[in-house]
């Protein structure tokens, strides 16, 4: 009597057309009933029976669900039963949600002048059954029904959510051999990917999933009105036939290693100054029986995109997707772009913060990816699902991106002033950010980090971590292979270079990637470097100066991030009444790109790279007379002559900047 007392009273408040109607509560005999609305249709346990359904079709049954859940919540009220059984599908393809017998009031109804939405105060999960069982169908029940916890809207969210994955799969998304199996499974377990029950299901409909079945109600949908309209845009996209994102089945074999002669794909990211950004691809290729031929390999570009935004990215290791940072107006932004698609997914919103490099877990599920920001200039390295969702932070004091070991299970990055001021360090974590420790460490000359791009990487075999070193004293860097117990250096690269920053394994341990640039060059270039043994030759030889190079797995393809070519910069004259030619002064590309002034005497002041530095030089207007004025580890660029003679500059440390008089 109890419950039958508290459905009448609860569902005859609620008006909506998904939801079944009752016109009176009635006794007759002593025998208390309910008359309702007499729906013609079938249960929607009974249609599953027979398969999963089309996929809008779902979406377009479980936007119904979502809508009537919406109002009811808005009333104050959670069914606390929501599964297939208790909805019923029309003859005319409605939805009706039924048997608001487990309903409790969570609070008063909202007041409608604040346009107040889900309720957030909880039912009281008295269980009414003699035995002390807890109320509802296991399958269907969200983790805190399962542990008698209390309940409030967003339960009926997280049983939403079964309800959508079953209909789109044809499977529970939870069950077990018993009850109690079936709820350890809701508390502890994670359903199959839906990629492995429905190939091709679009990134929306998996990231809906994700969010309405978190564990967690504070990480679910807050209230069903939202959910719902998910699911109707994700519906409008499947019908309107637009190239949506997609998810690999996990499942899928792995590819095999052969002796195939290796076609690689390089993925570009090419950051302008004066110009957009382009993601272009190359095909190139190599002997694999032979890792030491330096032979140069054939290019061919294939553009993809241009937005002008993007400053990093990388692949995830299967080769699906691209995660890419979007800079514009001082705020950056985090998406992630399907290689088959043109479509992009933004998984964090523009904010006022600055990216510091990220990679892909080994099952290329998850991206981590390093921010600063002026609340933390030190940085930390945040975890978030490639579906999208909240990011989670990792660790802080950051350098660099981070490398995974083979097996997922930790990552290493670099950290500067650690554990000494000056000091530079490679660290080493758990998955989960736990167990932090420092593996090497390299002190004044020798530099692990603060540098442009730089990032270490986890060997295949899982037993070296190898990073770049550059020496502030000889100003050249090198390739040190770090034992990953030890922290011993136990592989040291067969050349050094004028400068260099990140390096990348390739997926069978047989060489390394590395940007880096020649002597007396400023370009930074993409490197192949044998491993063990072999001398190292570049990949590629253009105009460009290349930020990062980050590989998938197999090695078959990378994306690559460079300065184009029209960025760079060279000094020219031409006579001030604008007659004759103007004409190029010789000597570096790179010449005057951060600044140029006109000292008393009429040569050129200016910022030049020398030995992979930024310095100030002068000379004659016809390119004699070269002089280099700085000589030291700091950069130093725009510089200005004053009305006293004095040369007036900006000289970078780290993040600051300063001006100084010589």
């Amino acid at each position: 009597l109890e419950r039958f007392q508290r459905e009448a009273e609860a569902v005859a408040r609620l008006s909506h057309p998904s939801v079944v109607t009752i016109h009176s509560v009635e006794r007759d005999e002593g025998v208390h009933f309910l008359t309702m609305e007499l729906v013609d249709g079938e249960n929607l346990d009974r249609v599953l029976e027979r398969g999963g359904l089309p996929l809008p079709r779902a979406l377009e049954i479980a936007g119904a669900i979502a809508d009537a859940l919406a109002a009811a919540h808005q009333q104050g009220i959670v069914h606390r039963d929501l599964k297939p059984a208790n909805v019923m599908l029309t003859s005319d393809e409605r939805v009706k949600v039924l048997d608001f017998g487990l309903a409790k009031l969570a609070r008063e109804p909202a007041d409608e002048a604040l346009g107040e939405a889900a309720p957030s105060m909880p039912t009281e999960a008295r269980p009414l059954t003699d035995e002390g069982l807890v109320l509802g169908t296991a399958a269907y029940m969200s983790p805190e029904q399962a542990n008698g916890l209390p309940a409030d809207a967003r339960s009926d969210i997280f049983s939403l959510g079964c309800l959508l994955y079953e209909a789109s799969t044809g499977t529970r998304a939870f069950s077990g051999g018993s009850v109690i199996d079936t709820l350890h499974n809701v508390i502890h377990k994670e359903p199959e990917p839906l990629a492995d029950r429905v190939p091709h299901a679009p990134m929306q409909l998996h990231w809906i999933l994700r969010k309405a079945l978190a564990k967690k109600p504070a990480d679910r949908y807050q209230s069903a009105s939202d959910l719902a309209v998910d699911l109707r845009t994700t519906r409008q996209d499947l019908e309107s036939g637009a190239d949506l994102l997609t998810v690999p089945p996990h499942s899928a074999p792995a590819l095999e290693q052969t002796a195939r002669p290796r076609w690689r794909t390089i993925l570009g990211v090419v950051a302008a100054v004066l110009t957009g950004v382009v993601i272009l691809a190359w095909l190139f290729g190599r002997r694999a029986a032979d890792p030491t031929s330096a032979t140069a390999p054939a290019l061919s570009i294939q553009p993809i995109t241009s937005s002008g935004l993007v400053p990093s990215a990388a692949i995830s290791p299967d080769g699906k997707y691209v995660a890419y940072v979007e800079s514009s107006e001082g705020r950056q932004s985090l998406h992630l772009r399907q290689l088959t698609s043109s479509e992009s997914l933004e998984l964090i919103p523009p904010a006022a913060v600055g990216y510091w490099g990220m990679t892909f877990t080994p099952d290329s599920t998850d991206i981590v990816f390093g921010r600063k920001y002026d609340e933390n200039p030190s940085g930390a390295l945040f975890r978030i699902s490639a579906l999208g969702g909240t990011p989670r932070k990792l660790v802080e004091q950051i350098d660099s991106s981070a490398s995974f070991s083979p097996d997922g299970s930790r990552f290493t990055w670099l950290r500067k002033d650690f554990p000494t001021p000056g000091a530079s360090s490679l660290m080493i974590a758990n998955a989960d950010g736990s167990g932090e420790r420092l593996l090497a460490t390299r002190s004044p000359p020798e530099v692990l980090a603060p540098r442009y791009f730089t990032a270490p990487s986890w060997s295949p075999d899982g037993g070296l971590i190898a990073a770049s070193v550059m020496s502030d004293e000889t100003r050249r860097g090198e390739i040190l292979g770090f034992d990953v117990e030890t922290g011993a250096v136990a592989w040291t690269s067969e050349r050094s270079w004028n400068w260099i920053s990140r390096v990348d394994w390739l997926g069978d341990g047989d060489a390394l990637l590395a940007i880096a640039s020649k002597d007396d060059e400023y370009r930074a270039q993409i490197w192949f470097v044998p491993y063990p043994r072999g001398a190292p030759h570049q990949i590629t030889d253009d105009r460009r100066h290349y930020r990062l190079a980050s590989p998938t797995a197999d090695g078959d393809s990378l994306v690559a991030v460079a300065e184009a070519p029209t960025s760079l910069a060279t000094l020219w004259s031409q006579a001030s009444d604008g007659t004759g030619r103007p004409a190029r002064i010789p000597h570096s590309s790179m010449d005057g790109r951060f600044g140029f002034d006109f000292t008393a005497d009429g040569r050129i002041l200016f910022q030049t790279i020398e030995a992979g530095e930024l310095e100030l030089a002068v000379m004659n207007l016809d390119g004699t007379g070269r002089q280099v004025l700085t000589d030291n580890t700091r950069a130093e660029f725009y510089p200005r002559v004053t009305g006293k003679g004095k040369i007036l500059y900006h000289t970078r440390e780290s993040m600051g900047a300063e001006l100084r008089l010589i």
